[in-house]
């Protein structure tokens, strides 16, 4: 069977007003043959940090041929660049306001260019709409197996985003929150790595606000009906919880406050 090569898109547009429809269009007519995945469409508008974030967590899973689509854009029709960031992860297609960031940080051989060759675009290309117009278009190519060398000429430099890293001792982790789920969990900066530098994740307590988690779970069972847990989630960042609730509402957290994990002391 013919491997497919797989296109994903990440926008802040919603799934109203088509949008996400004609960027799809626009991929399907220079690569009917491409598969097309959809990480999310709901980021909130011209939020870079969660779009960032959130492709991130998700990238690594794909196929190390994919080419991601980012669109969460509000510097369209500016001087703003657009990239196109070549990885052995994967192939990153969007602007040049540090969305891909964290990833680049992050991988080991990067190769980052410049969209310019406007024989990739559209006839007609909107100051509104470089998302379809150019982005999608430049994906599509590279699908059918075209050289990352013909968007454009490589760059050194690219803009970058705050992503702090916490601030890790041998008995305590300083981090905070960055992002909230739509389960009301609170996700930090803090990793599963961070935790085995300070001795992994036993005998340890959470510290958030004016709450103490006196330990971290492995499953949000481990902790009766509405009391606050924290624990290692899926992408391999310290959340905290709330079992069958939201930890949001019942902290009023807001994105940055301080998070602290602390080692017990024997004795």
């Amino acid at each position: 069977m013919k491997h497919l090569r797989v296109i994903t898109l990440i926008t802040d547009f919603g799934h109203e007003g088509g949008f996400v429809s004609a960027l799809k269009g626009v991929i399907f007519s220079i690569n009917p043959h491409v598969h097309i995945v959809d990480i999310a469409h709901q980021i909130g508008p011209q939020d870079v940090f969660e779009a960032a974030f959130t492709l991130l967590v998700n990238y690594r899973f794909f196929p190390k041929d994919t080419i991601h689509v980012a669109v969460v854009d509000p510097g369209v029709g500016s001087k703003r660049r657009i990239l196109c960031a070549k990885t052995s992860s994967g192939i990153f297609v969007g602007p040049d306001n540090g969305i891909f960031a964290p990833i680049l940080d992050r991988e080991k051989k990067v190769e980052v260019r410049e969209v310019t060759n406007s024989k990739l675009f559209l006839p007609i290309v909107s100051n509104t709409f470089h998302g379809r117009d150019k982005m999608a278009p430049v994906a599509a190519y590279l699908s059918r197996g075209l050289s990352v060398k013909r968007v454009g000429p490589q760059l050194k430099l690219w803009k970058k985003i705050p992503f702090e890293r916490p601030k890790i001792s041998s008995s305590k982790i300083n981090g905070h929150v960055i992002s909230i789920d739509r389960f009301g969990n609170l996700i930090t900066n803090i990793t599963r790595d961070d935790l085995l530098k300070m001795g992994g994740r036993d005998n340890v307590t959470v510290r958030i606000k004016n709450h103490i988690i006196p330990k971290m779970v492995r499953f949000f069972g481990e902790v009766p009906k509405g009391r606050l847990l924290a624990i290692v989630g899926s992408s391999d960042f310290v959340e905290i919880a709330k079992n069958l609730g939201s930890a949001a509402e019942l902290l009023r957290v807001k994105m940055n406050d301080p998070v602290e994990i602390v080692r017990k002391r024997h004795g």
